[in-house]
């Protein structure tokens, strides 16, 4: 059943989405127990080649379960595999180990040390813990190792240092040890892998200064050393001889001081197809010897100071450019005609720069295949040109924080495939129009918040059943909030991408999301606005909310009892409405919550508590509400110890008698409020209308606790 096997493995890779072509792999083969397994090897695990790829896992699960052994079993990611040390000593002498995220935990055994015939060990995306240091110089002892590829990648156990003896390994061609927890620097007898084609050492927390040594590889292809906490500097002469390099990642982390200082006339001896230099100084200009690399397909130059215009000549210089990444840095001037001729281009993100003028300059429609558009925190004026209309294939819009204007264009109707739409912070006018909720229908993430917005919320926003973030906050909107609001998503299927940000009110507070931690967040925020009416008690079905604010509008009723069905419920704000009635027990089933906020309304009665509630103990989250009372408040409820539910029904009736009788003896406002308020405590006066008489009526006098006041 071996073929069996590898015919599943070939078409668990024919269905993987990888439209740069560098996803490469054969099959590796294990023994185990009598069992022969079949599983992926190969390259492409490490963060930047998954974020600049872009490259998706497509029936994962259908293909890794057609996987079986000789006996017809299948095995599949949802079986783990257990301890890897339950294998030592069970290996046939075969060429190649491999298993992809089968949950696979434990050190690597001792006996993995003499497998001298190894040609490709690779178990990425694991629980493998330990270090490696055993393994490596075990098999830098045998005579002839003939070890190929080392992937232990995405396993965040795994640590230590890398050995000094990896360059006894002379028959490297791929190491991959990104996404672990290794330490220490890189031994410079790294320059002994004469046929090393990749090295990823990313996402670890290695340090010390990368040796010099490393320009000896010239058969490196693919060289990712990000995020990590180098020293020191980065010069020509650690590139002598790459004259094959094609991907060079390296990214800062926010505590390393690694630099690269290279002649302002350097030629470097390689042609680059993707280059990613995030969050380090090479500014104020666009290096030099960028010039020289216009096979460049991917390039990001994310935070790193540069502080001049885009080049005018950009579609000149890289020609083939289908990612471009310039976020965070000082880059000033309009956005050039020249982008909207970048005729590959897909991803471009310009966020947080210093853009100003309009959109009108690039050519929008001739770039059919752009899916991804970011040029938030800008200073961009305007309104929206229509050639926009044509980028039929936007998947992902961000304009926010900029100076647009307007009302939202028809041609929006176009974006079908639009998963997230982020407007908000700009000067956006008129109707939210129905056909968002029609045409939209794909929609995500939603955010117009602080806009100019007018009239009432159309029910057609209950359309986006997809919908996990309605961020209308900040407007003008009025009207009651939709009943069908409820139909909101309830299913935990998400797409985001690598380069994805937004930023929510979260907590009282604004927060930036980005990348793979924007889809855990379900938010529906409709404050500071004008809307009117009650609160839906269909909003308490969408049980995966984790954040609702309907603060600052001027909403009435009560708080639904279903409430405590939004068991994920992180931050809860009903803050400055006209609310009223009790605060329900079913509060205190919200488990998850850590913010709440319930100050200026009329909520009467005893605050609840229980739970999550006990450790909220913040007086500020419920004043404003003259007749609350117990704890974290310090008026005392003043019938506790007295409860009418508990007192026998004589007693309740002689209590009724004794409230008549004091509402009788008092004439005056003050003194019939006191009275009540000092001796029983449990009522709330929702109205004192004043009559032409000049005498005070009571509308509507409740007693809180048990009905003392009811005929």
């Amino acid at each position: 059943m071996l073929a069996d096997g590898e015919e599943a493995l070939l078409s668990f890779k024919q269905s993987l989405l990888d439209p740069s072509g560098r996803l490469s792999f054969g099959l590796a083969k294990i023994a185990v127990n009598g069992l022969v397994l079949a599983a992926t090897t190969g390259q492409d695990k490490s963060s930047c080649s998954t974020s600049k790829t872009h490259f998706q896992w497509r029936n994962l699960m259908t293909k890794m379960n057609l996987i079986t052994n000789m006996n017809g079993e299948k095995l599949s990611t949802s079986r783990p595999w257990g301890s890897l040390t339950r294998w030592s000593g069970t290996f046939n002498p075969l060429a190649q180990i491999g298993s992809i995220w089968n949950n696979i935990h434990g050190k690597i055994p001792s006996s993995f040390a003499n497998l001298c015939n190894l040609q490709t060990f690779s178990l990425y995306f694991n629980r493998i813990s330990g270090e490696i240091n055993e393994f490596v110089d075990g098999l830098s002892r045998c005579s002839n190792s003939v070890l190929e590829s080392l992937d232990l990648s995405n396993n965040r156990l795994l640590g230590g240092k890398l050995p000094y003896s990896i360059g006894a390994l002379q028959k490297l061609q791929s190491i991959d040890l990104s996404y672990c927890s290794f330490r220490g620097s890189i031994p410079d007898t790294i320059g002994n892998l004469s046929f090393l084609q990749q090295l990823s050492l990313s996402r670890n927390q290695m340090s010390g200064t990368i040796p010099k040594s490393i320009g000896k590889l010239s058969m490196l292809v693919e060289m990712s050393l990000g995020e990590n906490f180098w020293e020191g500097v980065l010069t020509g002469a650690h590139f002598q001889y790459l004259t094959r390099l094609k991907y060079l990642y390296l990214s800062r982390s926010e505590n390393s001081t690694f630099v690269l200082d290279v002649q302002h006339d350097w030629v470097p001896p390689f042609k680059l197809v993707e280059l990613q230099i995030d969050k380090m100084p090479i500014g104020p200009s666009f290096p030099a010897w960028l010039q020289t690399q216009n096979g460049l397909q991917s390039l990001s130059l994310e935070d790193v100071v540069i502080s001049e215009p885009i080049p005018e000549n950009i579609e000149k210089l890289w020609p083939n450019l289908a990612y471009l990444n310039l976020a965070s840095n000082s880059i000033i001037g309009e956005i050039p005609r020249s982008v909207g001729l970048l005729k590959n281009l897909s991803m471009l993100s310009l966020r947080n720069n210093c853009l100003s003028g309009e959109l009108l300059a690039p050519r929008w429609e001739d770039l059919k295949s752009l899916y991804f558009l970011d040029v938030a925190n800008n200073n961009i004026s305007g309104n929206l040109p229509s050639s926009m209309g044509y980028l039929t294939s936007l998947v992902y819009l961000s304009l926010n924080k900029n100076h647009l204007e307007g009302q939202l264009p028809s041609w929006f109707r176009n974006y079908t495939k639009l998963a997230t739409l982020d407007l908000g912070g700009n000067n956006f006018s008129g109707n939210l129009p129905a056909w968002i909720g029609r045409s939209l229908s794909s929609l995500l993430r939603l955010n117009l918040r602080s806009n100019w917005f007018v009239g009432d919320l159309p029910q057609d926003l209950c359309l986006l059943s997809e919908l996990k973030i309605l961020d209308l906050a900040q407007n003008n909107l009025s009207g009651v909030i939709p009943h069908c609001l409820g139909n909101l998503s309830k299913n935990n299927y998400d797409r985001f991408f690598s380069s994805e940000e937004m930023e929510l009110v979260w907590k009282g507070r604004e927060y930036l999301y980005e990348d793979s931690n924007i889809h855990v967040v379900y938010s529906l925020d409709l404050s500071n606005n004008n809307l009117s009416g009650e609160i839906p008690e269909d909003i308490t079905t969408i049980s995966s909310l984790v954040n609702l604010n309907l603060s600052m509008n001027h909403l009435t009723g009560k708080i639904p009892k279903g409430i405590g069905n939004l068991y994920h419920l992180e931050s809860l704000d009903l803050s400055r409405n006209i609310l009223s009635g009790f605060l329900p027990q079913e509060l205190s089933n919200l488990t998850f919550l850590s913010h709440l906020n319930l100050s200026f309304n009329n909520f009467s009665g005893k605050i609840p508590s229980g739970n999550q509630l006990q450790t909220l103990n913040d007086p500020s989250m419920y004043e404003g509400n003259s007749l609350l009372c117990g704890p974290p408040l310090s008026t005392k409820c003043p019938w506790e110890g007295d409860d009418p539910q508990t007192m026998p029904t004589d007693r309740v009736g002689r209590r009724k008698k004794d409230w008549r009788k004091k509402l009788r003896r008092y004439h005056s406002t003050s003194a019939w409020y006191w009275a009540l308020l000092l001796d029983f405590g449990e009522f709330a006066v929702h109205s004192l209308l004043r009559d032409h008489g000049g005498k005070l009526i009571i509308k509507d006098l409740i007693i809180l606790k048990g009905g003392w006041f009811s005929s």
